[in-house]
């Protein structure tokens, strides 16, 4: 206990008295609580305060740098621009950014018919309705007319996973009740859109497809060889400051009855009618892709801009996620409220993941998972931007179809924000969605994964582990690596020989195709 004594005229004299409790350590909190100490920091700094003038988002003026500052608070900016953007239409999504038969980006010598120009509106394939991105890259907010928002039916992808399949009744398992995220992610459609500033940038530097890519490489490799120490007056690969890369994962409204989860009326879901595999698209054994029409949920997104060097990362989570908070809690300094009962003169920032005893006879707490935590409340900050920006305030008019003013944006909640591989006080940073890294979540760092994003001389993804370790958890599932890269995932080690190029983060490499011929 610490008390403080004022004398006349004198400064404050700091008296420590030492009050000693069995298990001081541990009083109001057990071993899993306390060892979520270094998890439920706040980010934001006081000084922090947000508002709109304009119609825009802005800092009041001591924040010059809200992405590091402010990161919570930033990251609330960051998704309202991205929706009041209509992301759903206008962003390119994967497919419209790495074409399926690409063909070449233009030279000076080279015809319209025959190659890309990233400077053109009207390159090869455009025309085609049904695939407009089959051979250059599209970005649908370009060909949308005043009037009338055409909108591609988009075809989601199965994430990259590591997992077993199951059965129609495979529902029902240990896994669903244990870890549902993970059950979910087997079913999830993953669709990850870019701005038009990130999606300009691959196209111009022909990062579309796998030989510009291996390009990269080559590129490196050179430089180091003939020109070491120096480095290219333009980095490589390095995304303008305003790039957003925004990954969205959605469940087929038959496969989210079939887990119980369904439309609440006070937290309804952001819906809409796309296209999605009914199975893993991963190109397994080469078997054909089957794909389903249906009206889709949004589940979680995750989320990165390049505001900052390593990018400013955030992940968001439906309210009604099953486990939302387990094993690593959920961290929002700005925009929600706990409803933990959290002592008086305490942040509440910070939702708890749930415990409870093992009933063992030298007891301990464990985690307490699958199930439903307590919808925070959002703070009047917060609420006075989304009504100024008209955001979440009227019932859906189109469930086949998102909307700016759809309420249902009112539903979801900030998990966390990662801006850094290593905390200050020395600790590896996790982010991760219960669904998106189901199965994997308690390891998880976005940043950490994404710094495996790097190239061969071919173009194709040089670290075939694709942001795992060969560590795994009690049930077998194999984790994600978190914390600092190392420098032999990218150099010879000991020597600046490179064995790969780095793509500044950007796993969109998985989908890039070599290139074809005009035919």
């Amino acid at each position: 206990m610490i008390k403080i004594y004022l004398r006349k005229f004198l400064r404050p004299v700091i008296i420590v008295t030492w009050v000693f409790v069995a298990n001081a350590s541990l009083a109001g909190s057990n071993s899993l609580e306390q060892a979520m100490y270094f998890k439920s920091q706040v980010h934001d700094a006081e000084q922090c305060s947000m508002f709109v003038r304009e119609g825009k988002v802005v800092f009041n003026d001591a924040i010059t740098n809200p992405a590091i500052t402010c990161p919570d608070a930033f990251a609330w900016k960051k998704l309202l621009e991205t929706i009041k953007d209509e992301f759903w239409v206008n962003w390119a999504y994967d497919e419209f950014t790495y074409p399926s038969k690409p063909y070449a980006i233009c030279s000076l010598t080279d015809s319209d018919e025959s190659c890309c120009d990233p400077y053109k509106n009207n390159n090869p394939g455009y025309d085609i309705n049904d695939s407009p991105a089959e051979h250059c890259p599209y970005f649908p907010g370009d060909h949308l007319s005043k009037t009338s928002k055409k909108h591609n039916l988009i075809r989601a992808k199965s994430p990259f996973k590591q997992h077993f399949s199951h059965t129609q009744t495979g529902h029902n398992t240990l896994i669903s009740k244990v870890d549902p995220g993970r059950a979910i992610r087997q079913e999830m459609a993953e669709v990850v859109f870019r701005n038009k500033a990130m999606w300009s940038y691959n196209f111009i530097n022909n990062l579309y497809n796998k030989d510009g890519l291996g390009d990269v490489y080559k590129n490196l490799k050179f430089d180091i060889k003939t020109n070491a120490p120096y480095h290219r007056a333009k980095e490589r690969v390095s995304f303008p400051t305003d790039s957003i890369m925004f990954k969205t994962d959605w469940l087929h409204e038959d496969e989210a009855k079939a887990l119980g989860l369904t439309q609440d009326k006070e937290h309804p879901y952001i819906t809409m009618y796309m296209k999605s595999p009914t199975g893993d698209n991963n190109a397994n054994n080469g078997d054909q892709v089957v794909f389903r029409e249906g009206l889709h949920y949004l589940m979680a997104i995750t989320a990165a801009s390049k505001d900052l060097p390593n990018w400013h990362w955030y992940a968001i989570e439906h309210v009604n996620n099953l486990g939302r908070c387990d094993y690593t809690g959920c961290n929002d300094s700005f925009g929600y409220h706990s409803q933990d009962k959290v002592p008086e003169g305490y942040s509440k920032n910070y939702v708890v993941p749930k415990t409870i005893n093992d009933g063992l006879v030298q007891s301990s707490p464990i985690f307490d998972t699958g199930k439903t935590y307590p919808a925070e409340k959002i703070s009047p900050e917060l609420n006075e931007i989304f009504k100024k920006l008209m955001i979440g305030q009227e019932d859906s008019k189109n469930k086949n179809m998102p909307s700016v003013s759809d309420r249902a944006w009112l539903s979801y909640r900030l998990k966390g924000v990662q801006t850094e591989f290593i905390s200050d006080e020395g600790v590896n940073t996790i982010l991760g969605n219960s669904v998106t890294e189901g199965g994997f979540v308690n390891t998880s760092s976005c940043i950490t994964c994404h710094a495996q994003a790097v190239v061969d001389q071919s173009g194709s993804p040089a670290i075939g582990s694709i942001g795992f370790s060969d560590q795994m958890n009690l049930l077998g599932y194999p984790q994600s690596s978190n914390g600092a890269p190392s420098a032999s995932w990218y150099y010879q080690p000991g020597t600046t020989t490179p064995l790969n190029a780095k793509i500044d983060f950007v796993w969109g490499i998985l989908f890039a195709n070599p290139l074809v011929e005009p035919e």
